[in-house]
């Protein structure tokens, strides 16, 4: 960040240096100082489409999902090719509860770029949200063929399964997912609650001890 400060301060009328330091106070969870260096961005370049889909980020971790919204809308008008954009789009209707929007926004970011396996994985999941399970698994099936190691899609295809009382499945689909991500405890979780209602009391312990150990 400091050699961002250095930038800026060499080169007021620079987007691209706010962008940049935006950017690394939000990976280091400073979403409100991020949107700092994003208004100054926009400020300095009001067409710049990739900061608007940035800030919308940055609100939607906020969770102010409406806000953030508004940002994905700019960002799609300014560049309606952005896949990315309608892709967190959708996740921040889905997480209005607004489902529908989300899968078309989801459609519309796969129609962009098929091989973005998080639209499929996102549109299986406002998918299993509305009890479609059949769809809900195909969109899971695609992300994890396009990126194989792509865990949470396997850990979200067990729940489907898990949804479906299809327990020896689940147990497969979260083991799988453990190979990819050992250290993920809520994976370890997933199947210790897949166990238990499967009745295998003593593999769901072996489970639970395992997620508790993780944290």
């Amino acid at each position: 960040i400091e050699d961002y400060d250095e930038a800026i301060r060499r080169d007021h009328q620079s987007a691209d240096d706010n962008v940049a330091r935006g950017l690394a106070y939000r990976n280091r969870g400073q979403p409100e100082r991020a949107i700092q260096d994003y208004d100054e961005a926009i400020r300095l370049d009001p067409q710049y489409a990739l900061v608007y889909s940035n800030r919308g980020s940055a609100y939607h971790h906020l969770g102010q999902y409406e806000r953030a919204i508004q940002d994905y809308d700019e960002a799609i008008r300014l560049d309606p090719r952005d896949a990315l954009a309608y892709c967190n789009r959708g996740n921040a209707y889905d997480d209005l509860g607004k489902y529908d929007l989300a899968i078309h926004d989801h459609d519309e970011a796969i129609r962009l770029a098929p091989r973005l396996a998080m639209a499929y994985y996102n549109r299986g999941a406002s998918d299993r949200k509305l009890g479609q399970h059949d769809r809900a698994l195909e969109d899971y099936d695609e992300a994890i063929r396009i990126d194989p190691g792509f865990a949470i899609a396997y850990g979200q295809r067990g729940v489907v399964y898990l949804l479906l009382r299809r327990y020896d499945r689940g147990i497969q689909e979260f083991d799988e997912a453990i190979r990819v991500d050992p250290e993920n405890a809520y994976f370890h979780h997933l199947r210790g609650l897949t166990n238990e209602v499967a009745g295998r009391a003593s593999a769901a312990s072996r489970d639970f001890q395992k997620a508790i150990e993780l944290g």
